[in-house]
């Protein structure tokens, strides 16, 4: 198995849990049986990965590992701990809302945040939002990600020491291209972006208690198959969870 940091597996705030399902029916009504959407409680969206393998000198980050470089083991007490009481958390995040032709403080892998809103990607359709404070934006996801280097966990999307990630995204089903022209992705892509521009923005909180490390088989997280630690409680379990990483 390996193990990720994810956010709001499982129940979710009523209005999140609406518009996703409202975005899962429209993806649905364009795409027919070419969508096939996750069950709302396996939606989720990862703050880091802690995918690695078990060695003698430790657990090793697989991200870290694929850099080529030096680095100790992961330290998943000290990553856990951190989480528990960074000032970085809560984040109010924010997913919907973003106009076309509105001037925002930042991108999203150099592009407009309506362009990042939504989008369709490698079989993925994936809504995303980005943490806001009083109508600024911080960088506080970024940070929390960097942050975790401290515990020789490297974010995959931080590659690169410039590399930035403030997105958090979720991936709402999965897509059979092969049903699916490039024409149909990009009308599709354009249909639920206005979709989600023309919908009032929905705030809501990453908060400790929406954390939970999963162990999983499956990336796509089922709950079936997946099991799920509330970050609060796993204090306990950080040696069982090493064990859970296959040997190298």
């Amino acid at each position: 198995m390996n193990l990720t940091l994810v956010a709001l597996y499982g129940p979710k705030p009523q209005a999140l849990a609406g518009l996703l399902l409202e975005i899962q029916a429209g993806l649905s009504n364009q795409l027919g049986d070419a969508f096939s959407p996750y069950a709302i409680e396996q939606i989720h969206a990862t703050l880091v990965g802690l995918e690695g393998y078990r060695t003698e000198a430790g657990i090793l980050n697989s991200s870290l590992l694929e850099t080529g470089g030096a680095h100790g083991p992961m330290d998943l007490d000290g990553l856990f701990r951190f989480l528990l009481h960074t000032p970085l958390l809560p984040l109010n995040i924010r997913i919907g809302g973003f106009q076309r032709h509105a001037s925002y403080p930042l991108t999203s892998r150099g592009q407009h945040l309506y362009a990042r809103s939504f989008v369709l990607r490698r079989r993925e359709a994936v809504v995303i939002g980005w943490p806001v404070n009083n109508d600024k934006y911080p960088m506080s996801l970024d940070r929390l990600r960097r942050h975790c280097m401290n515990y020789n966990v490297l974010h995959k999307y931080h590659q690169g020491e410039a590399d930035v990630d403030n997105d958090l995204f979720m991936v709402l089903g999965r897509l059979n291209c092969e049903r699916i022209s490039p024409e149909e992705l990009t009308s599709v892509e354009s249909y639920m972006r206005k979709l989600l521009s023309s919908r009032q923005p929905l705030d809501f909180t990453i908060g400790v208690e929406t954390l939970s490390v999963v162990a999983y088989d499956d990336r796509s997280l089922p709950t079936s198959l997946s099991r799920k630690y509330p970050l609060g409680k796993i204090q306990d379990k950080v040696d069982s969870l090493g064990r859970m990483y296959e040997q190298k």
